[in-house]
């Protein structure tokens, strides 16, 4: 049995998903946030916030992770794609060999803002050595 009319109210048509019962809407300063009826559960930006905490600081083992599987398999495919070119199938990799080649100049760019590795030595190094 719903605990208030505001409980009751059918979701509206042009939702997408229904409404979540444990979550309350709370009017404050002319907007609406959520809040948990259950206290423990966080709800909203703040939720959001705790999800990412852990992506906040740059891990050094993540780092070296990331850049072995990116840059190992660019340069396979780019040494497949040489290989292949005198026989014209090099244009199947050229897509996967782009988009490699896109992730590998995000993770420079942050090395650029020192954001990738602990160390500002290893963004440098990573930063340099993924341009040239």
């Amino acid at each position: 049995m719903p605990s208030s009319l505001l409980d009751a109210r059918p979701t509206p048509s042009w939702s997408c998903c229904p409404r979540d019962p444990s979550v309350d809407r709370v009017p404050l300063n002319g907007h609406f946030r959520e809040q948990s009826r259950y206290g423990s559960k966080p709800t909203g930006n703040r939720a959001f916030a705790q999800l990412l905490a852990r992506y906040r600081e740059p891990g050094s083992a993540r780092g070296v992770f990331e850049l072995v599987i990116t840059a190992v398999p660019f340069l396979v495919i780019w040494a497949l794609m040489w290989t292949v070119l005198a026989h014209g199938h090099w244009i199947g990799l050229l897509l996967t060999a782009a988009g490699l080649l896109v992730r590998l100049f995000m993770i420079q760019h942050d090395c650029g803002h020192g954001s990738f590795f602990r160390g500002r030595l290893a963004n440098d190094w990573s930063a340099e050595s993924s341009v040239s």
